[in-house]
C-alpha cells in the first residue's frame, strides 16, 4: 500500500478547497469532526480566508477531540418503567406531555395488551 505524502494531500485539499463555492464548502464543514487532521486544517486555512463561519472554527483538530464514554455503558443510566398502560392512546397522551419541550424527562412507555396491570388499575 502506498503511503500518503503529507504535504502533497495538504496541497491537494488547499486547491480542492479553493475551487468550492461558499456553499459546498460550507457542506464541507458541516460535521468537522469526520475530517482528517489534514483536511481539517485546509478547510479551516480556506474558511478564514473567506471569512465564512461554520462549526469547527474553535475547534481542535480531530484528532485531539476527547469522545466521552457512550451512556449505554453507564450500568447506573438506565431507563425505568414509571407506568404501564392498557392501550396505545393512553400511552401516547401520556407520553406528548413527557416529551413537552419545557419537560427535561427521557421516557420509556411499556403497552402491554394482555390485560390491566396493578398499576394501571390504580390510575
Amino acid at each position: 500500500m502506498t503511503k500518503i505524502d503529507p504535504e502533497k494531500e495538504r496541497q491537494r485539499l488547499t486547491t480542492l478547497y479553493a475551487a468550492l463555492s461558499h456553499l459546498e464548502l460550507q457542506k464541507v464543514g458541516k460535521n468537522p469532526e469526520s475530517l482528517t487532521d489534514c483536511a481539517f486544517e485546509a478547510l479551516r486555512e480556506e474558511m478564514n480566508r473567506r471569512g465564512l463561519d461554520w462549526s469547527g472554527k474553535d475547534m481542535p483538530p480531530p484528532s485531539q477531540i476527547v469522545h466521552s464514554k457512550p451512556v449505554e455503558d453507564d450500568p447506573d443510566n438506565r431507563p425505568i418503567v414509571l407506568r404501564r398502560y392498557r392501550n396505545a392512546p393512553e400511552a401516547f397522551v401520556a407520553k406528548s406531555l413527557l416529551e413537552d419541550p419545557f419537560c427535561k424527562t427521557i421516557t420509556l412507555c411499556a403497552w402491554i395488551a394482555s390485560g390491566p396491570t396493578r398499576s394501571a388499575e390504580s390510575n
